[in-house]
């Protein structure tokens, strides 16, 4: 199951709880407004709504330099894969190479093929 959704379906259940355990009403002031008489849960339910709105719109910047960056990438991706593909057949051809050391575990082991 995934981590995430775990994680929600317990952060659900403790507010269940935290709301039944809480029916009473509170009374709420901010910035000098006139206070509101609100029940423990309906203000647990806001406060957190609020602050996952306040998360997703602070991570805008990220996911906008991320998105730009991967556009970046893709480009530069596109553009070498041009060059890759026009460039010559003898430019491309496999290069002879020499005699290389010994694989070393082959050394030690033996083929484990043969």
């Amino acid at each position: 199951m995934n981590f995430a959704l775990v994680l929600s379906l317990l952060i659900a259940i403790v507010a269940v709880v935290f709301a039944f355990q809480n029916p009473q009403t509170m009374s709420v002031h901010f910035l000098g407004y006139e206070s509101v008489d609100a029940s423990t849960a309906l203000v647990l339910l806001i406060t957190f709504g609020l602050g996952l709105l306040t998360g997703w719109f602070g991570a805008i910047p990220a996911r906008l330099r991320s998105a730009s960056e991967a556009r970046a990438l893709r480009k530069e991706r596109d553009a070498l894969m041009g060059r890759l593909n026009s460039a010559s057949p003898a430019a491309t051809a496999p290069v002879a190479t020499t005699a290389s050391a010994p694989d070393p575990y082959t050394a030690r082991f033996g083929n484990p093929n043969a």
